[in-house]
């Protein structure tokens, strides 16, 4: 395991870096953010690897687009069922088996 926080993030940069490292061709997984670049540096340096996204922006991801399609639903609806939707927006992201009973009415 390689865990390092480095000065510089463009491309040319971590490529060399990373190609400092003996063992390159044992590594089987890479963890990054979406960042577009660190995909691109993985391709290049750790080929062979298989390309993790890591959880936390996965799940920010998946949040901001749910949260967008409630914004889009909600434009279309009269303002009562708009304000029911925007005050309970935050059921859309909890575990429906978590949920309490008058939590799992609101949601219908």
């Amino acid at each position: 395991m390689v865990l390092d926080i480095l000065d510089q993030r463009n491309f040319d940069f971590l490529v060399k870096y990373f190609k400092k490292f003996t063992s390159r061709e044992s590594v089987k997984y890479v963890v990054i953010d979406m960042w577009k670049p660190y995909k691109e540096v993985v391709k290049k340096v750790f080929s062979q690897a298989t390309i993790v996204i890591d959880r936390f922006h996965y799940v920010r991801n998946c949040i901001w687009a749910i949260d967008k399609v409630r914004k889009n639903v909600q434009k279309d609806l009269p303002y009562e069922k708009s304000k029911f939707l925007k005050k309970n927006r935050k059921l859309l992201f909890r575990n429906c088996n978590k949920l309490n009973d008058e939590d799992k009415n609101k949601t219908g």
